[in-house]
């Protein structure tokens, strides 16, 4: 009898933990595509507050743009954040640039090289 209480709990026992969810496979870093590590790492500092992160974040993640990137172009990717662009061509033009000069002279610069911020591509802009 004792034994046939103990079969049964047993079995009882193996049904619940069969009926638990499983846990999700955890992932490795080399499982992952280089586009895959940039949004989980970009998430993280968007997550701490960092602007460009957060923006970075908005345009190509949480908007399903999530396209591979091609790292190992012959040519280097050069990234400048479309707000940025504007800001600088505003800020050059109240600088009493016409806004035609002002693009050309902006697009130009970021055409061949990545800025963060619209203070570098004035800094630059105003340097040519």
């Amino acid at each position: 009898m004792f034994f046939l209480c103990v079969a049964i709990s047993v079995m009882l026992i193996l049904c619940i933990l069969a009926a638990l969810p499983r846990p999700k496979k955890v992932v490795t870093y080399l499982e992952l595509t280089d586009f895959e590590l940039l949004q989980r790492h970009t998430f993280i500092r968007a997550c701490e507050g960092n602007k460009a992160a957060r923006d970075w974040t908005m345009e190509h993640t949480l908007r399903g743009q999530n396209e591979s990137i091609e790292l190992d172009t012959a040519e280097p990717v050069c990234y400048t954040p479309p707000r940025e662009i504007g800001d600088a061509i505003s800020a050059l033009v109240s600088l009493g640039h016409t806004k035609m000069q002002a693009k050309a002279s902006v697009h130009k610069l970021v055409k061949d090289k990545s800025f963060k911020t619209s203070q570098q591509i004035i800094i630059a802009a105003m340097k040519k």
